[in-house]
């Protein structure tokens, strides 16, 4: 009697431990990818960071100050597409997810559009004032306007393609967030760093403006071919 209540215990532990097993399986078949990711983003933010040194105090400074204003802006473009990955995940279930999902990326995208592009208008006319209210260096201050028009665009862009990865989430092939973050970084920011930092590009203000530019405009690009491939491939 004891030996059968002992195997009992002992198969009971090893459902589980199986349970368990499956179950981190998953979660890093998904995370996993996100994690990878943010590695590389760090790893290479070094690189960003060294490029940012070319930079003066006022610039530099500047360049915090708009990242500050803009990313404040983005809060609720965050949230829409935190949002949008849910709503994903729940349409896969439907028969007609193959509809329902393109115009939730579409809803999603035209919504971070207005979002930026109110913010756009405004800071045409007042993005020095906006730049008071932090700081009262008008040398700074006028470093963040010129990085205003310089990447007002791209961060639509940029807000768009951050919508569209909704997809990606809500259908678990975070890998493709990876296969973006490592095309950004191998094929544009350190390629950047090593021309900059060996006088192939000029160590300029304008030469890091146009890095962040190529930057969002392939980011968009890649982002749009890879949805298109996934939602071909896996959306009936």
């Amino acid at each position: 009697m004891g030996v059968r209540i002992f195997t009992l215990h002992l198969k009971r532990d090893e459902l589980k431990t199986n349970k368990f097993l499956d179950n981190s399986k998953q979660l890093f078949k998904v995370g996993g990818w996100t994690g990878v990711d943010s590695f590389v983003r760090n790893f290479f933010y070094f690189f960003i960071l060294q490029i940012l040194n070319f930079m003066g105090p006022n610039q530099f400074a500047g360049f915090q100050l708009f990242q500050k204003i803009m990313w404040t802006v983005l809060i609720p473009v965050i949230s829409i597409s935190e949002g949008t990955a849910i709503r994903v995940g729940n349409y896969l279930k439907d028969d007609n997810a193959r509809k329902k999902i393109p115009n939730l990326l579409a809803t999603s995208v035209f919504l971070a559009l207005i979002i930026v592009g109110c913010f756009g208008l405004i800071g045409f006319f007042a993005i020095d004032y906006i730049g008071y209210i932090f700081t009262s260096n008008s040398d700074v201050i006028q470093y963040s306007s010129i990085i205003f028009f310089w990447q007002i665009i791209p961060y639509m862009l940029f807000a768009i393609a951050m919508n569209l990865r909704g997809l990606f989430f809500g259908t678990g092939k975070t890998y493709f967030i990876l296969i973006i973050s490592l095309i950004l970084n191998l094929c544009v920011i350190f390629p950047f760093f090593l021309m900059i930092n060996n006088n192939i590009l000029p160590q300029a203000f304008e030469t890091i403006m146009l890095m962040f530019v190529f930057v969002d405009l392939i980011d968009i690009i890649i982002t749009y071919l890879l949805l298109k491939n996934l939602l071909n491939r896996e959306i009936k």
